[in-house]
């Protein structure tokens, strides 16, 4: 009942209402199943390199049987798609490295910075406070 009052208003304000939703709002574009053939070779493309000119955006799609925009389009989504990953790998690489460092390392790996920084930090005192001809033992 809410949405034929709700056609209703539309078309009073001068909108024409479809059985799709709002007429001329329908999205024609068909969402494009690649076959693996056609997926194999644009991976291979975008191995050897992540833009295209249209020359070869053209010579593509003709290869594989689509059309421009769908090759543009892919090559697009593939871009994203590496970025998203890159950005994952960055941060979950952080993490791994924030949380070996928090958890206090073997005294080996990436978790041994602030322990050798301790050792640096006590040798660099123990030698201060000797004077240069005495020996360490007869410290007081």
């Amino acid at each position: 009942m809410e949405a034929q009052a709700e056609d209703l208003r539309l078309q009073l304000i001068g909108v024409k209402v479809t059985d799709y939703g709002l007429a001329g709002t329908q999205n024609n574009a068909m969402r494009t199943n690649f076959s693996t053939r056609q997926l194999t070779e644009l991976e291979k493309e975008f191995h050897f390199s992540k833009y295209l000119t249209r020359a070869r955006r053209v010579e593509i799609a003709a290869t594989l049987e689509l059309n421009e925009t769908q090759v543009k389009i892919w090559f697009q989504n593939r871009r994203m798609k590496q970025k998203k990953r890159e950005r994952e790998g960055a941060s979950s690489a952080s993490t791994t490295a924030r949380s070996s460092s928090s958890h206090g390392g073997s005294g080996t790996g990436s978790g041994s910075g602030f322990n050798k920084e301790l050792e640096d930090t006590n040798s660099d005192q123990s030698s201060a406070s000797t004077s240069p001809g005495a020996s360490p033992s007869s410290e007081t």
